[in-house]
């Protein structure tokens, strides 16, 4: 007797294949969603870090570039009484001289920099190699000097042995673990080296992707916006092309803001530093000063950087250096920055930590650096969000009018001071701990109840 499946087995047993199958698929596409994502935006950035690069140059001269061109070219020439803005061939020549002057001096800038960091940078590891022997003297003659008398004998004990086993392991480390891997360190060396060239490559392109853009950036808006007003309808146009309005204001108002404000500290660092004899004062000055514009934890990183660098020549510069930085910090935070910058975020420093710490673990080192003006817009669109929302229901939009509200009811107001609060005052539901003591606590009540109702009975009798 043979037997036959069910085509109904036979169909049930083809979905339970199938579904688990789409289930493996779908599991494994989930737990490698991230790398793919990642991967994709890596090959991708890649593939156009030239591209890249010409767009935050040109983003980054946008403003430069418009104040040679009107403040310098356009605004002298109407003075003279000559009609610039309209004529399209002198217009074109004015921005070829904008765009020429913003590139040199761009270019002047970044090299510049160049010139001023790699031989300070050089000289300071030489002179820290130079001397990485008379460091340990160096660290136990300033413990010396300056705190083993306020420690006991014990302790001075501990603390130069512990610096003596610290300089034997930093010797060591440098006899038998860096020197036989000086192949190893030359091949990364030489890789660093092949990728500083494609970086210098990108950056050489950028700056001609960057002409470009500079020489049609009222093109390239016009075509934006006429794409926006193809795709959507008028409203929800201009709500978007205010918002991307917004979002430039308010990247521009806070790094042009920055910008200036690191100028000034990486300044006024100079002038302290060489004021105190801070060795490799310019190096510190324009680390200091670049770090700066990292928002809130920028200051600390150049700060640490700094007095690690300065301890391996002199620790009492090193304490002297930490000690000016925290107090020039202090200054920035509520003078320098503040009479700069404004309110160009309108964020709390809550946010501003949030936005660095949230960005920074997705894009690293950029996104501590675009995170708080990010950030900026993202609640600003949710502001305007929550603001639409409240006028639709007639609610106030106001934050203050909402501190001291019990409930709303019929649009009313009902405050915590008012009579009658309690309407949505929901009792708590009691936790098993509670719930046991409670139990407890009426078992007593019932037996003394019974006790009672026993020595009435009793009295009766």
């Amino acid at each position: 007797m043979k037997l036959k499946p069910d085509k109904r087995q036979v169909t049930w047993g083809i979905v339970a294949f199938l579904v688990i199958v789409a289930s493996i698929f779908a599991y494994s596409f989930l737990t490698q969603l991230h790398y793919f994502f990642t991967a994709g935006i890596r090959s991708v950035l890649h593939s156009l870090m030239a591209v890249v690069f010409g767009c935050i140059i040109a983003y980054i001269l946008t403003p430069f570039l418009n104040f040679f061109e009107t403040k310098l070219f356009i605004a002298p020439l109407e003075k003279r009484g000559k009609n610039v803005r309209t004529n399209q061939k002198f217009r074109k020549r004015l921005r070829t001289f904008s765009i020429l002057i913003s590139i040199v001096l761009f270019v002047l800038l970044i090299i510049s920099l160049f010139v001023l960091l790699i031989p300070e940078f050089i000289e300071s590891i030489q002179s820290v190699v130079a001397n990485l022997p008379g460091i340990y003297s160096s660290v136990v003659r300033f413990y010396n000097e300056h705190i083993a008398a306020a420690v006991d004998t014990e302790m001075n004990q501990s603390v130069t042995q512990t610096i003596y086993s610290v300089y034997q392991g930093l010797d060591s480390f440098l006899e038998n673990t860096l020197l036989p891997q000086m192949s190893a360190i030359v091949q990364s060396v030489s890789k660093s080296a092949v990728s500083f060239v494609r970086l210098t490559v990108n950056f050489i392109i950028g700056i001609i992707v960057a002409v470009y853009l500079l020489n049609s950036k009222e093109k390239l808006c016009a075509q934006f916006k006429k794409l926006v007003y193809a795709l959507f309808k008028e409203n929800i146009a201009n709500e978007i092309i205010g918002e991307f309005r917004y979002l430039h204001y308010t990247f521009t108002g806070f790094y042009v803001g920055k910008i200036i404000d690191s100028i000034i500290i990486g300044i006024l660092c100079y002038l302290g530093t060489s004021i105190i004899g801070t060795p490799y004062a310019l190096l510190l000055s324009i680390l200091v000063g670049i770090t700066n514009i990292i928002p809130f934890f920028g200051p600390y990183i150049g700060m640490l950087i700094g007095s690690i660098l300065i301890l391996f020549i002199s620790p009492l510069h090193a304490l002297y250096f930490f000690i000016f930085i925290i107090v020039l910090q202090q200054i920035d935070g509520n003078i320098i920055g503040p009479l700069i910058l404004g309110q160009t975020t309108g964020i709390s420093g809550f946010s501003v930590i949030f936005a660095i710490l949230f960005f920074g673990g997705i894009f690293g080192v950029p996104g501590w650096i675009i995170g708080v003006p990010l950030f900026a817009v993202i609640l600003h669109l949710i502001r305007r969000f929550e603001r639409h929302l409240l006028k639709k229901k007639n609610l106030s939009q106001e934050t203050e009018d909402y501190t001291d509200v019990a409930y709303i009811e019929n649009g009313t107001y009902y405050r915590h001071e008012d009579a009658d609060t309690s309407k949505f005052y929901n009792e708590r539901p009691l936790s098993a701990f509670k719930k046991v003591f409670r139990f407890k606590k009426a078992s007593e009540n019932d037996k003394e109840t019974a006790d009672t109702g026993r020595n009435d009975r009793s009295d009766e009798a």
